[in-house]
């Protein structure tokens, strides 16, 4: 079963905790996609919603390593992004924080990311398990879009799988 929320959900300022679940049928083995998750090479050729591109791709894919990411848009602005891999089970878990950053480099938001990886009938089963708490009233703009941006970047990894 595949799930897409491909919508930008409005966000009030009633919103204090945003929790948002994905979940994709990949045409891919597990270890397949849990390499697609954890080598930063390949992780920086699908990161990022359609044309945008990942010019710095740090990813250490182990308790305590760092994350950073500069994702480029087509009109060549750059979103920072850091973080910290919390937990890898390989080939079943990753649970890493990352933080959105401005452009003084300093956090806009927080998101806790779990990512499972599950054998499935036609590949591998893909649930991505989103948290930001608490939602900054800055942020909302960027969160109410986090689903759509998601998709966008399973969109392009399932093309990388093939």
């Amino acid at each position: 079963m595949s799930q897409r929320n491909n919508g930008v959900v409005p966000l009030g300022p009633e919103v204090k905790r945003l929790e948002q679940t994905i979940t994709r049928i990949l045409h891919a083995s597990p270890d397949l996609v849990w390499a697609a998750w954890t080598d930063p090479a390949r992780v920086q050729q699908w990161w990022g919603p359609g044309p945008f591109t990942n010019p710095v791709c740090i990813w250490e894919a182990w308790p305590g390593g760092n994350i950073y990411l500069e994702m480029r848009s087509p009109d060549g602005m750059i979103f920072p992004m850091n973080g910290t891999m919390l937990e890898v089970e390989e080939p079943r878990t990753l649970v890493f924080q990352s933080r959105a950053l401005d452009a003084a480099g300093s956090p806009m938001f927080e998101v806790m990311n779990s990512i499972t990886f599950e054998p499935a009938e036609k590949g591998t089963l893909l649930t991505i398990h989103l948290v930001v708490d608490p939602v900054p009233e800055g942020a909302r703009h960027y969160l109410g879009g986090m689903a759509q941006g998601w998709n966008g970047s399973l969109e392009k990894l399932e093309k990388f799988l093939g």
